[in-house]
């Protein structure tokens, strides 16, 4: 999705200067992680994971995220 689509669908989204994990919360339960591109124009659907931690504190690739389903 496009930032702005994600914007208006009312999610909170964590931009960092580079590379950025954008979480978005859904009934306070599961987490959808994205990660985003320079430019932030588009974000990547990655994997669905039930703990904040598992991805951020984990040194994973794109490739090594894409197979996390």
């Amino acid at each position: 999705m496009l930032y702005s689509e994600l914007i208006v669908l009312g999610y909170d989204i964590t931009i960092e200067e580079y590379y950025s994990i954008t979480i978005l919360h859904y009934h306070n339960t599961v987490h959808l992680y994205y990660i985003t591109m320079l430019y932030y124009d588009i974000t990547i659907d990655c994997s669905m994971m039930r703990s904040q931690e598992t991805l951020i504190s984990s040194q994973y690739s794109l490739c090594d995220i894409t197979t996390l389903y």
